[in-house]
């Protein structure tokens, strides 16, 4: 270390914990917190110097670059640039349009995932690496989350992630841990002077530290007054500082100031555009370092540099309008010869004093580059400043209503509502066309769907013919059948809703293409289904389509993830999990439901996440595992409440009491199962009444409530003939059955097996086998109902419903035995990761093929085989293509 670090050892322990970690291949993340000047960057200076065998990648935020997309990880890899050509091609397209390399457009998940292959593949091929982000409470948005998403995936790699930001203020790192930074003891400071400010006195010595409270750029800063000293007079340390800089660059010559307003209206600016820059404003050139204005100003790698930000921000507010204003115009014309026009545009904002239309069209036109990028947030305050400069008002609410979209698709939902009320105010309804239906979307996603369906409605009659429209349109139909304000069984419900006879005539033609899954050309040119345009997956299982749909939700979700499209990948594979809960792929569920939930939280798509908690929550019930179910089920009930999804607090309602059938206490599965049929109840909606039907008429029998098993019945009786879907007709025969006696039960039941198709639900499939088995058994007919009880058992033992195949195998004789016992046992106990990862291994791929396919690092992807090895009780690769997978 070039200065020693006083009264830090405790600090400096966990810092060099983090690096100890890093260099033994288990990564973590830091932020260090603390108050301006109180010695961070002094500490991860110290540590980075320790550093010696690291990669070290360092980026310093600026308040002043904290709108422009992607500004802060652009410095970060700048040394590393040469090996995003290394990347998979869709995250290095991703990676290479956030960056401004290319006009890729940029997806956000994608881009984080490059980078933390990124810097996987350095840490593995090479040396540990260590990222050190200084000022984060200043890092764009885009930046920040970023990092955030690599911190929480870094486990198994060799890379630690240091950040450096002030305690009272945000950042958008997420759930990092934080390291406290707090004041040096009075001994410490004592130490401190006397080694850097050895010409005071003991009597100005006492002064300083009784002042400065323990901060060390206060020791290092202050001076005591001439006179009398009185440490006692009220002033924050802060402020003392403030004062302290303001004195000194007060007393510098007015050349010497103007330079320093030159670099500190431009943060990191090279020595040579300064120097240009200072030349233009008739400053001569740049001629201050360390030596001339010691604790000010430097210059380290060709870039100018203030030792603390608190002389930054000081410089600046000492200027008067008229400096700065012409500081940013030399600064405009600067960026202009270099082509960086989003700098320029905001150079020339800020020397703007009333509208400009010509700067707003820049800022605009910078606007478009960062929406490219993958930066909404950057794009929300260009498209803002550009409203506030533009003359007209029309104009200004257009810019105001994207403004309002791109605040949206950054996550700040109240922004976005605040900006798309003003553009409102401007240009009335056309802010419905221009932000895409930005009111009624926000109501689906996070506000109530009632609502969201006559807003969304609303803003497809604005645009009748065009795309927009028939999208609006199908989204207000789903919000609609969430809400339980649409009945999509229904065929006299299109036009109603609609309103508009050719929308009406569009989105009925979807619907029956949704009923029939067929006639896909006449929505999607080239047979190509958008993902907005599948239906959602309950809907298509009530209508006996789950098998038929799973096609087209794989290949939406794999042309999704092949261009980059990562929420419409989201979208999809939540409805995938549920068709394959379904198709017996209970692991294939889990994982897409997974995948699509680690997505989702990180693109804050509140309506994916509640789905996904669903189908796990669904897995977790038919598992029998009733903590788990409710657990999960309250998380999606909880966010379908607040948006009013009628839809997913029935489906929550559904798994919670097919957790209590499952575990054999069919009195509380009844509670639950049977006001879902019932309309006025809160948990009521017509889709997930009939899938919840068949259950609930398997509790109320089991309980004695023959009047509501029948009412159930009868629901599933008028659907089967409604619909003629496979399902509908073989769960109305097997209740039937289990209602009925003698000859009259065995008919039904072995109708219900019978029926064609009805074996694409496996377990619907096995339960009826079951309860066949278990009628047989009492009626005494042993030898017969062992088939249906084996087959039952390996399904049951197949999927993993622990309390079923227990249940079966009671039902059989003891020299029954479940087939492929360890197996089958270590199957079902691979977590959904770690079976993708193994299904992918044993088809060939590499580490780094599975990391670019699961958006996860190469190291990760070992770390995952190792455990799949060890429960299969194998090692190696080549072994896992004799394994049964179930893919």
């Amino acid at each position: 270390m070039s200065q020693e670090i006083y009264g830090r050892s405790e600090e400096l322990g966990r810092l060099r914990a983090l690096l100890h970690g890093a260099a033994g291949g288990t990564g973590q993340a830091l932020v260090v917190t603390g108050d301006p000047g109180i010695g961070k960057s002094a500490l991860v200076g110290a540590v980075v110097v320790e550093a010696a065998g690291f990669t070290v990648l360092r980026c310093a935020a600026a308040q002043s670059e904290s709108q422009l997309a992607f500004a802060a990880l652009h410095e970060l890899l700048w040394p590393v640039l040469d090996r995003i050509e290394g990347l998979p091609p869709p995250q290095r397209r991703a990676l290479s349009g956030a960056l401004g390399l290319t006009d890729d457009a940029a997806d956000r998940f994608l881009v984080s995932v490059a980078v933390l292959t990124l810097l996987s593949d350095l840490s593995s091929v090479e040396t540990p690496v260590l990222v050190v982000a200084d000022d984060a409470q200043w890092l764009d948005s885009s930046t920040a989350e970023c990092l955030a998403f690599v911190s929480r995936r870094v486990r198994w790699d060799a890379v630690a992630l240091l950040a450096v930001a002030s305690s009272h203020s945000e950042t958008a790192l997420g759930e990092i841990p934080t390291l406290p930074v707090g004041p040096l003891s009075n001994d410490d400071a004592a130490r401190l002077l006397s080694a850097r400010r050895s010409e005071l006195d003991r009597s100005s010595r006492d002064y300083v530290i009784a002042v400065s409270q323990g901060n060390p750029l206060a020791l290092l800063t202050l001076s005591p007054p001439v006179g009398a000293l009185d440490p006692t007079a009220p002033a924050p340390v802060s402020a003392r500082i403030r004062d302290a800089f303001r004195s000194r660059v007060g007393a510098m010559s007015a050349q010497v100031r103007g330079q320093l307003l030159v670099a500190a209206a431009q943060d990191g600016a090279t020595l040579s555009s300064v120097q240009s820059v200072s030349r233009r404003l008739g400053l001569g050139d740049w001629a201050l370092d360390d030596t001339t204005q010691p604790g000010v100003v430097g210059v380290l790698d060709n870039r100018v540099l203030f030792r603390h930000r608190l002389v930054q921000s000081v410089v600046y507010d000492a200027a008067t309008p008229l400096e700065r204003t012409q500081v940013h115009l030399s600064w405009s014309e600067e960026l202009a010869h270099d082509g960086d026009e989003d700098r320029r545009a905001w150079h020339l904002a800020a020397a703007s004093d009333g509208p400009d239309d010509d700067v707003a069209n820049l800022l605009e036109a910078s606007a478009n580059r960062a929406w490219q990028r993958g930066g909404p947030q950057a794009a929300a305050a260009a498209l803002r400043s550009a409203a506030e400069l533009t003359r007209d008002r029309s104009a200004a609410g257009m810019r105001l209503a994207r403004a309002a979209r791109a605040e949206w698709e950054a996550g700040r939902v109240a922004a976005a509502r605040d900006l798309l009320s003003s553009s409102v105010a401007r240009i009335g309804s056309r802010a419905g066309l221009v932000s895409g239906g930005l009111e009624g979307l926000i109501e689906f996603t996070r506000g109530d769907c009632v609502r969201a369906h006559k807003l969304l409605l609303r803003d497809a009659r604005l645009d009748p013919e065009g795309p927009l429209g028939l999208e609006l349109a199908v989204l207000a139909m789903r919000a609609g059948w969430a809400a339980s304000q649409v009945d999509l069984e229904s065929d006299d419900t299109i036009e109603t809703a609609l309103g508009h006879p050719v929308l009406a005539d569009m989105v009925g033609r979807l619907l029956a293409w949704w009923r029939r899954g067929e006639g896909v050309e006449a929505f999607a040119p080239e047979g190509e289904v958008k993902a907005w345009l599948l239906p959602p997956a309950p809907y298509a299982a009530v209508w006996g389509l789950s098998a038929d749909m799973q096609h087209q939700y794989r290949s939406v979700a794999e042309r999704s993830r092949a261009e980059g499209s990562t929420s419409a990948l989201a979208f999809t594979l939540s409805q995938l999990a549920t068709a394959e809960i379904l198709g017996g792929r209970w692991q294939e569920a889990a994982a897409a439901a997974t995948e699509a939930l680690e997505i989702a939280e990180v693109t804050q798509l509140d309506s994916v996440i509640a789905q996904c908690h669903n189908s796990l929550a669904w897995l977790a019930a038919l598992r029998g595992d009733v903590e788990t179910t409710e657990k999960l089920a309250s998380v999606s009930a909880r966010i379908a409440q607040r948006t009013s999804v009628r839809a997913l607090v029935a489906a929550a309602q559904w798994h919670r009491g097919v957790a209590h059938l499952v575990t054999g206490v069919p009195a509380e599965s009844l509670a639950l199962l049977a006001p879902i049929r019932h309309v006025g109840t809160s948990t009521h909606h017509p889709t997930f009444a009939l899938l919840a039907a068949p259950d609930a008429a398997e509790a109320a029998i089991r309980v004695g409530d023959r009047d509501e098993a029948r009412a159930q019945i009868d629901l599933l009786e008028q659907w089967a003939a409604r619909s003629g879907a496979p399902w509908a007709r073989s769960a109305h025969l097997r209740s039937m059955a289990m209602l009925s006696d003698g000859a009259e039960a065995e008919r039904l039941f072995r109708e219900a097996l019978a029926v064609h198709d009805s074996v694409d639900r496996p377990l619907h499939h096995a339960r009826t086998e079951l309860l066949f088995g278990e009628w047989l058994r009492r009626m005494r007919r042993r030898q017969e109902a062992r088939p249906y009880l084996a087959r039952a058992s390996e399904m049951f033992g197949r999927l993993g419903s622990t309390p079923l195949l227990l249940r079966a195998k009671e039902s059989l004789d003891l020299a029954t035995q479940a087939p492929r016992g360890r197996e089958l046992v270590a199957f079902n106990e691979l977590t959904a990761q770690e079976l993708r990862v193994s299904r992918l291994a044993a088809l060939g791929s590499t580490n780094r093929q599975i990391a670019a396919q699961l958006f996860i690092s190469p190291r990760t992807v070992g770390h995952h085989l190792s455990a799949v090895f060890a429960k299969l009780g194998i090692t190696s690769r080549a072994e896992l293509r004799g394994r049964d997978l179930g893919g």
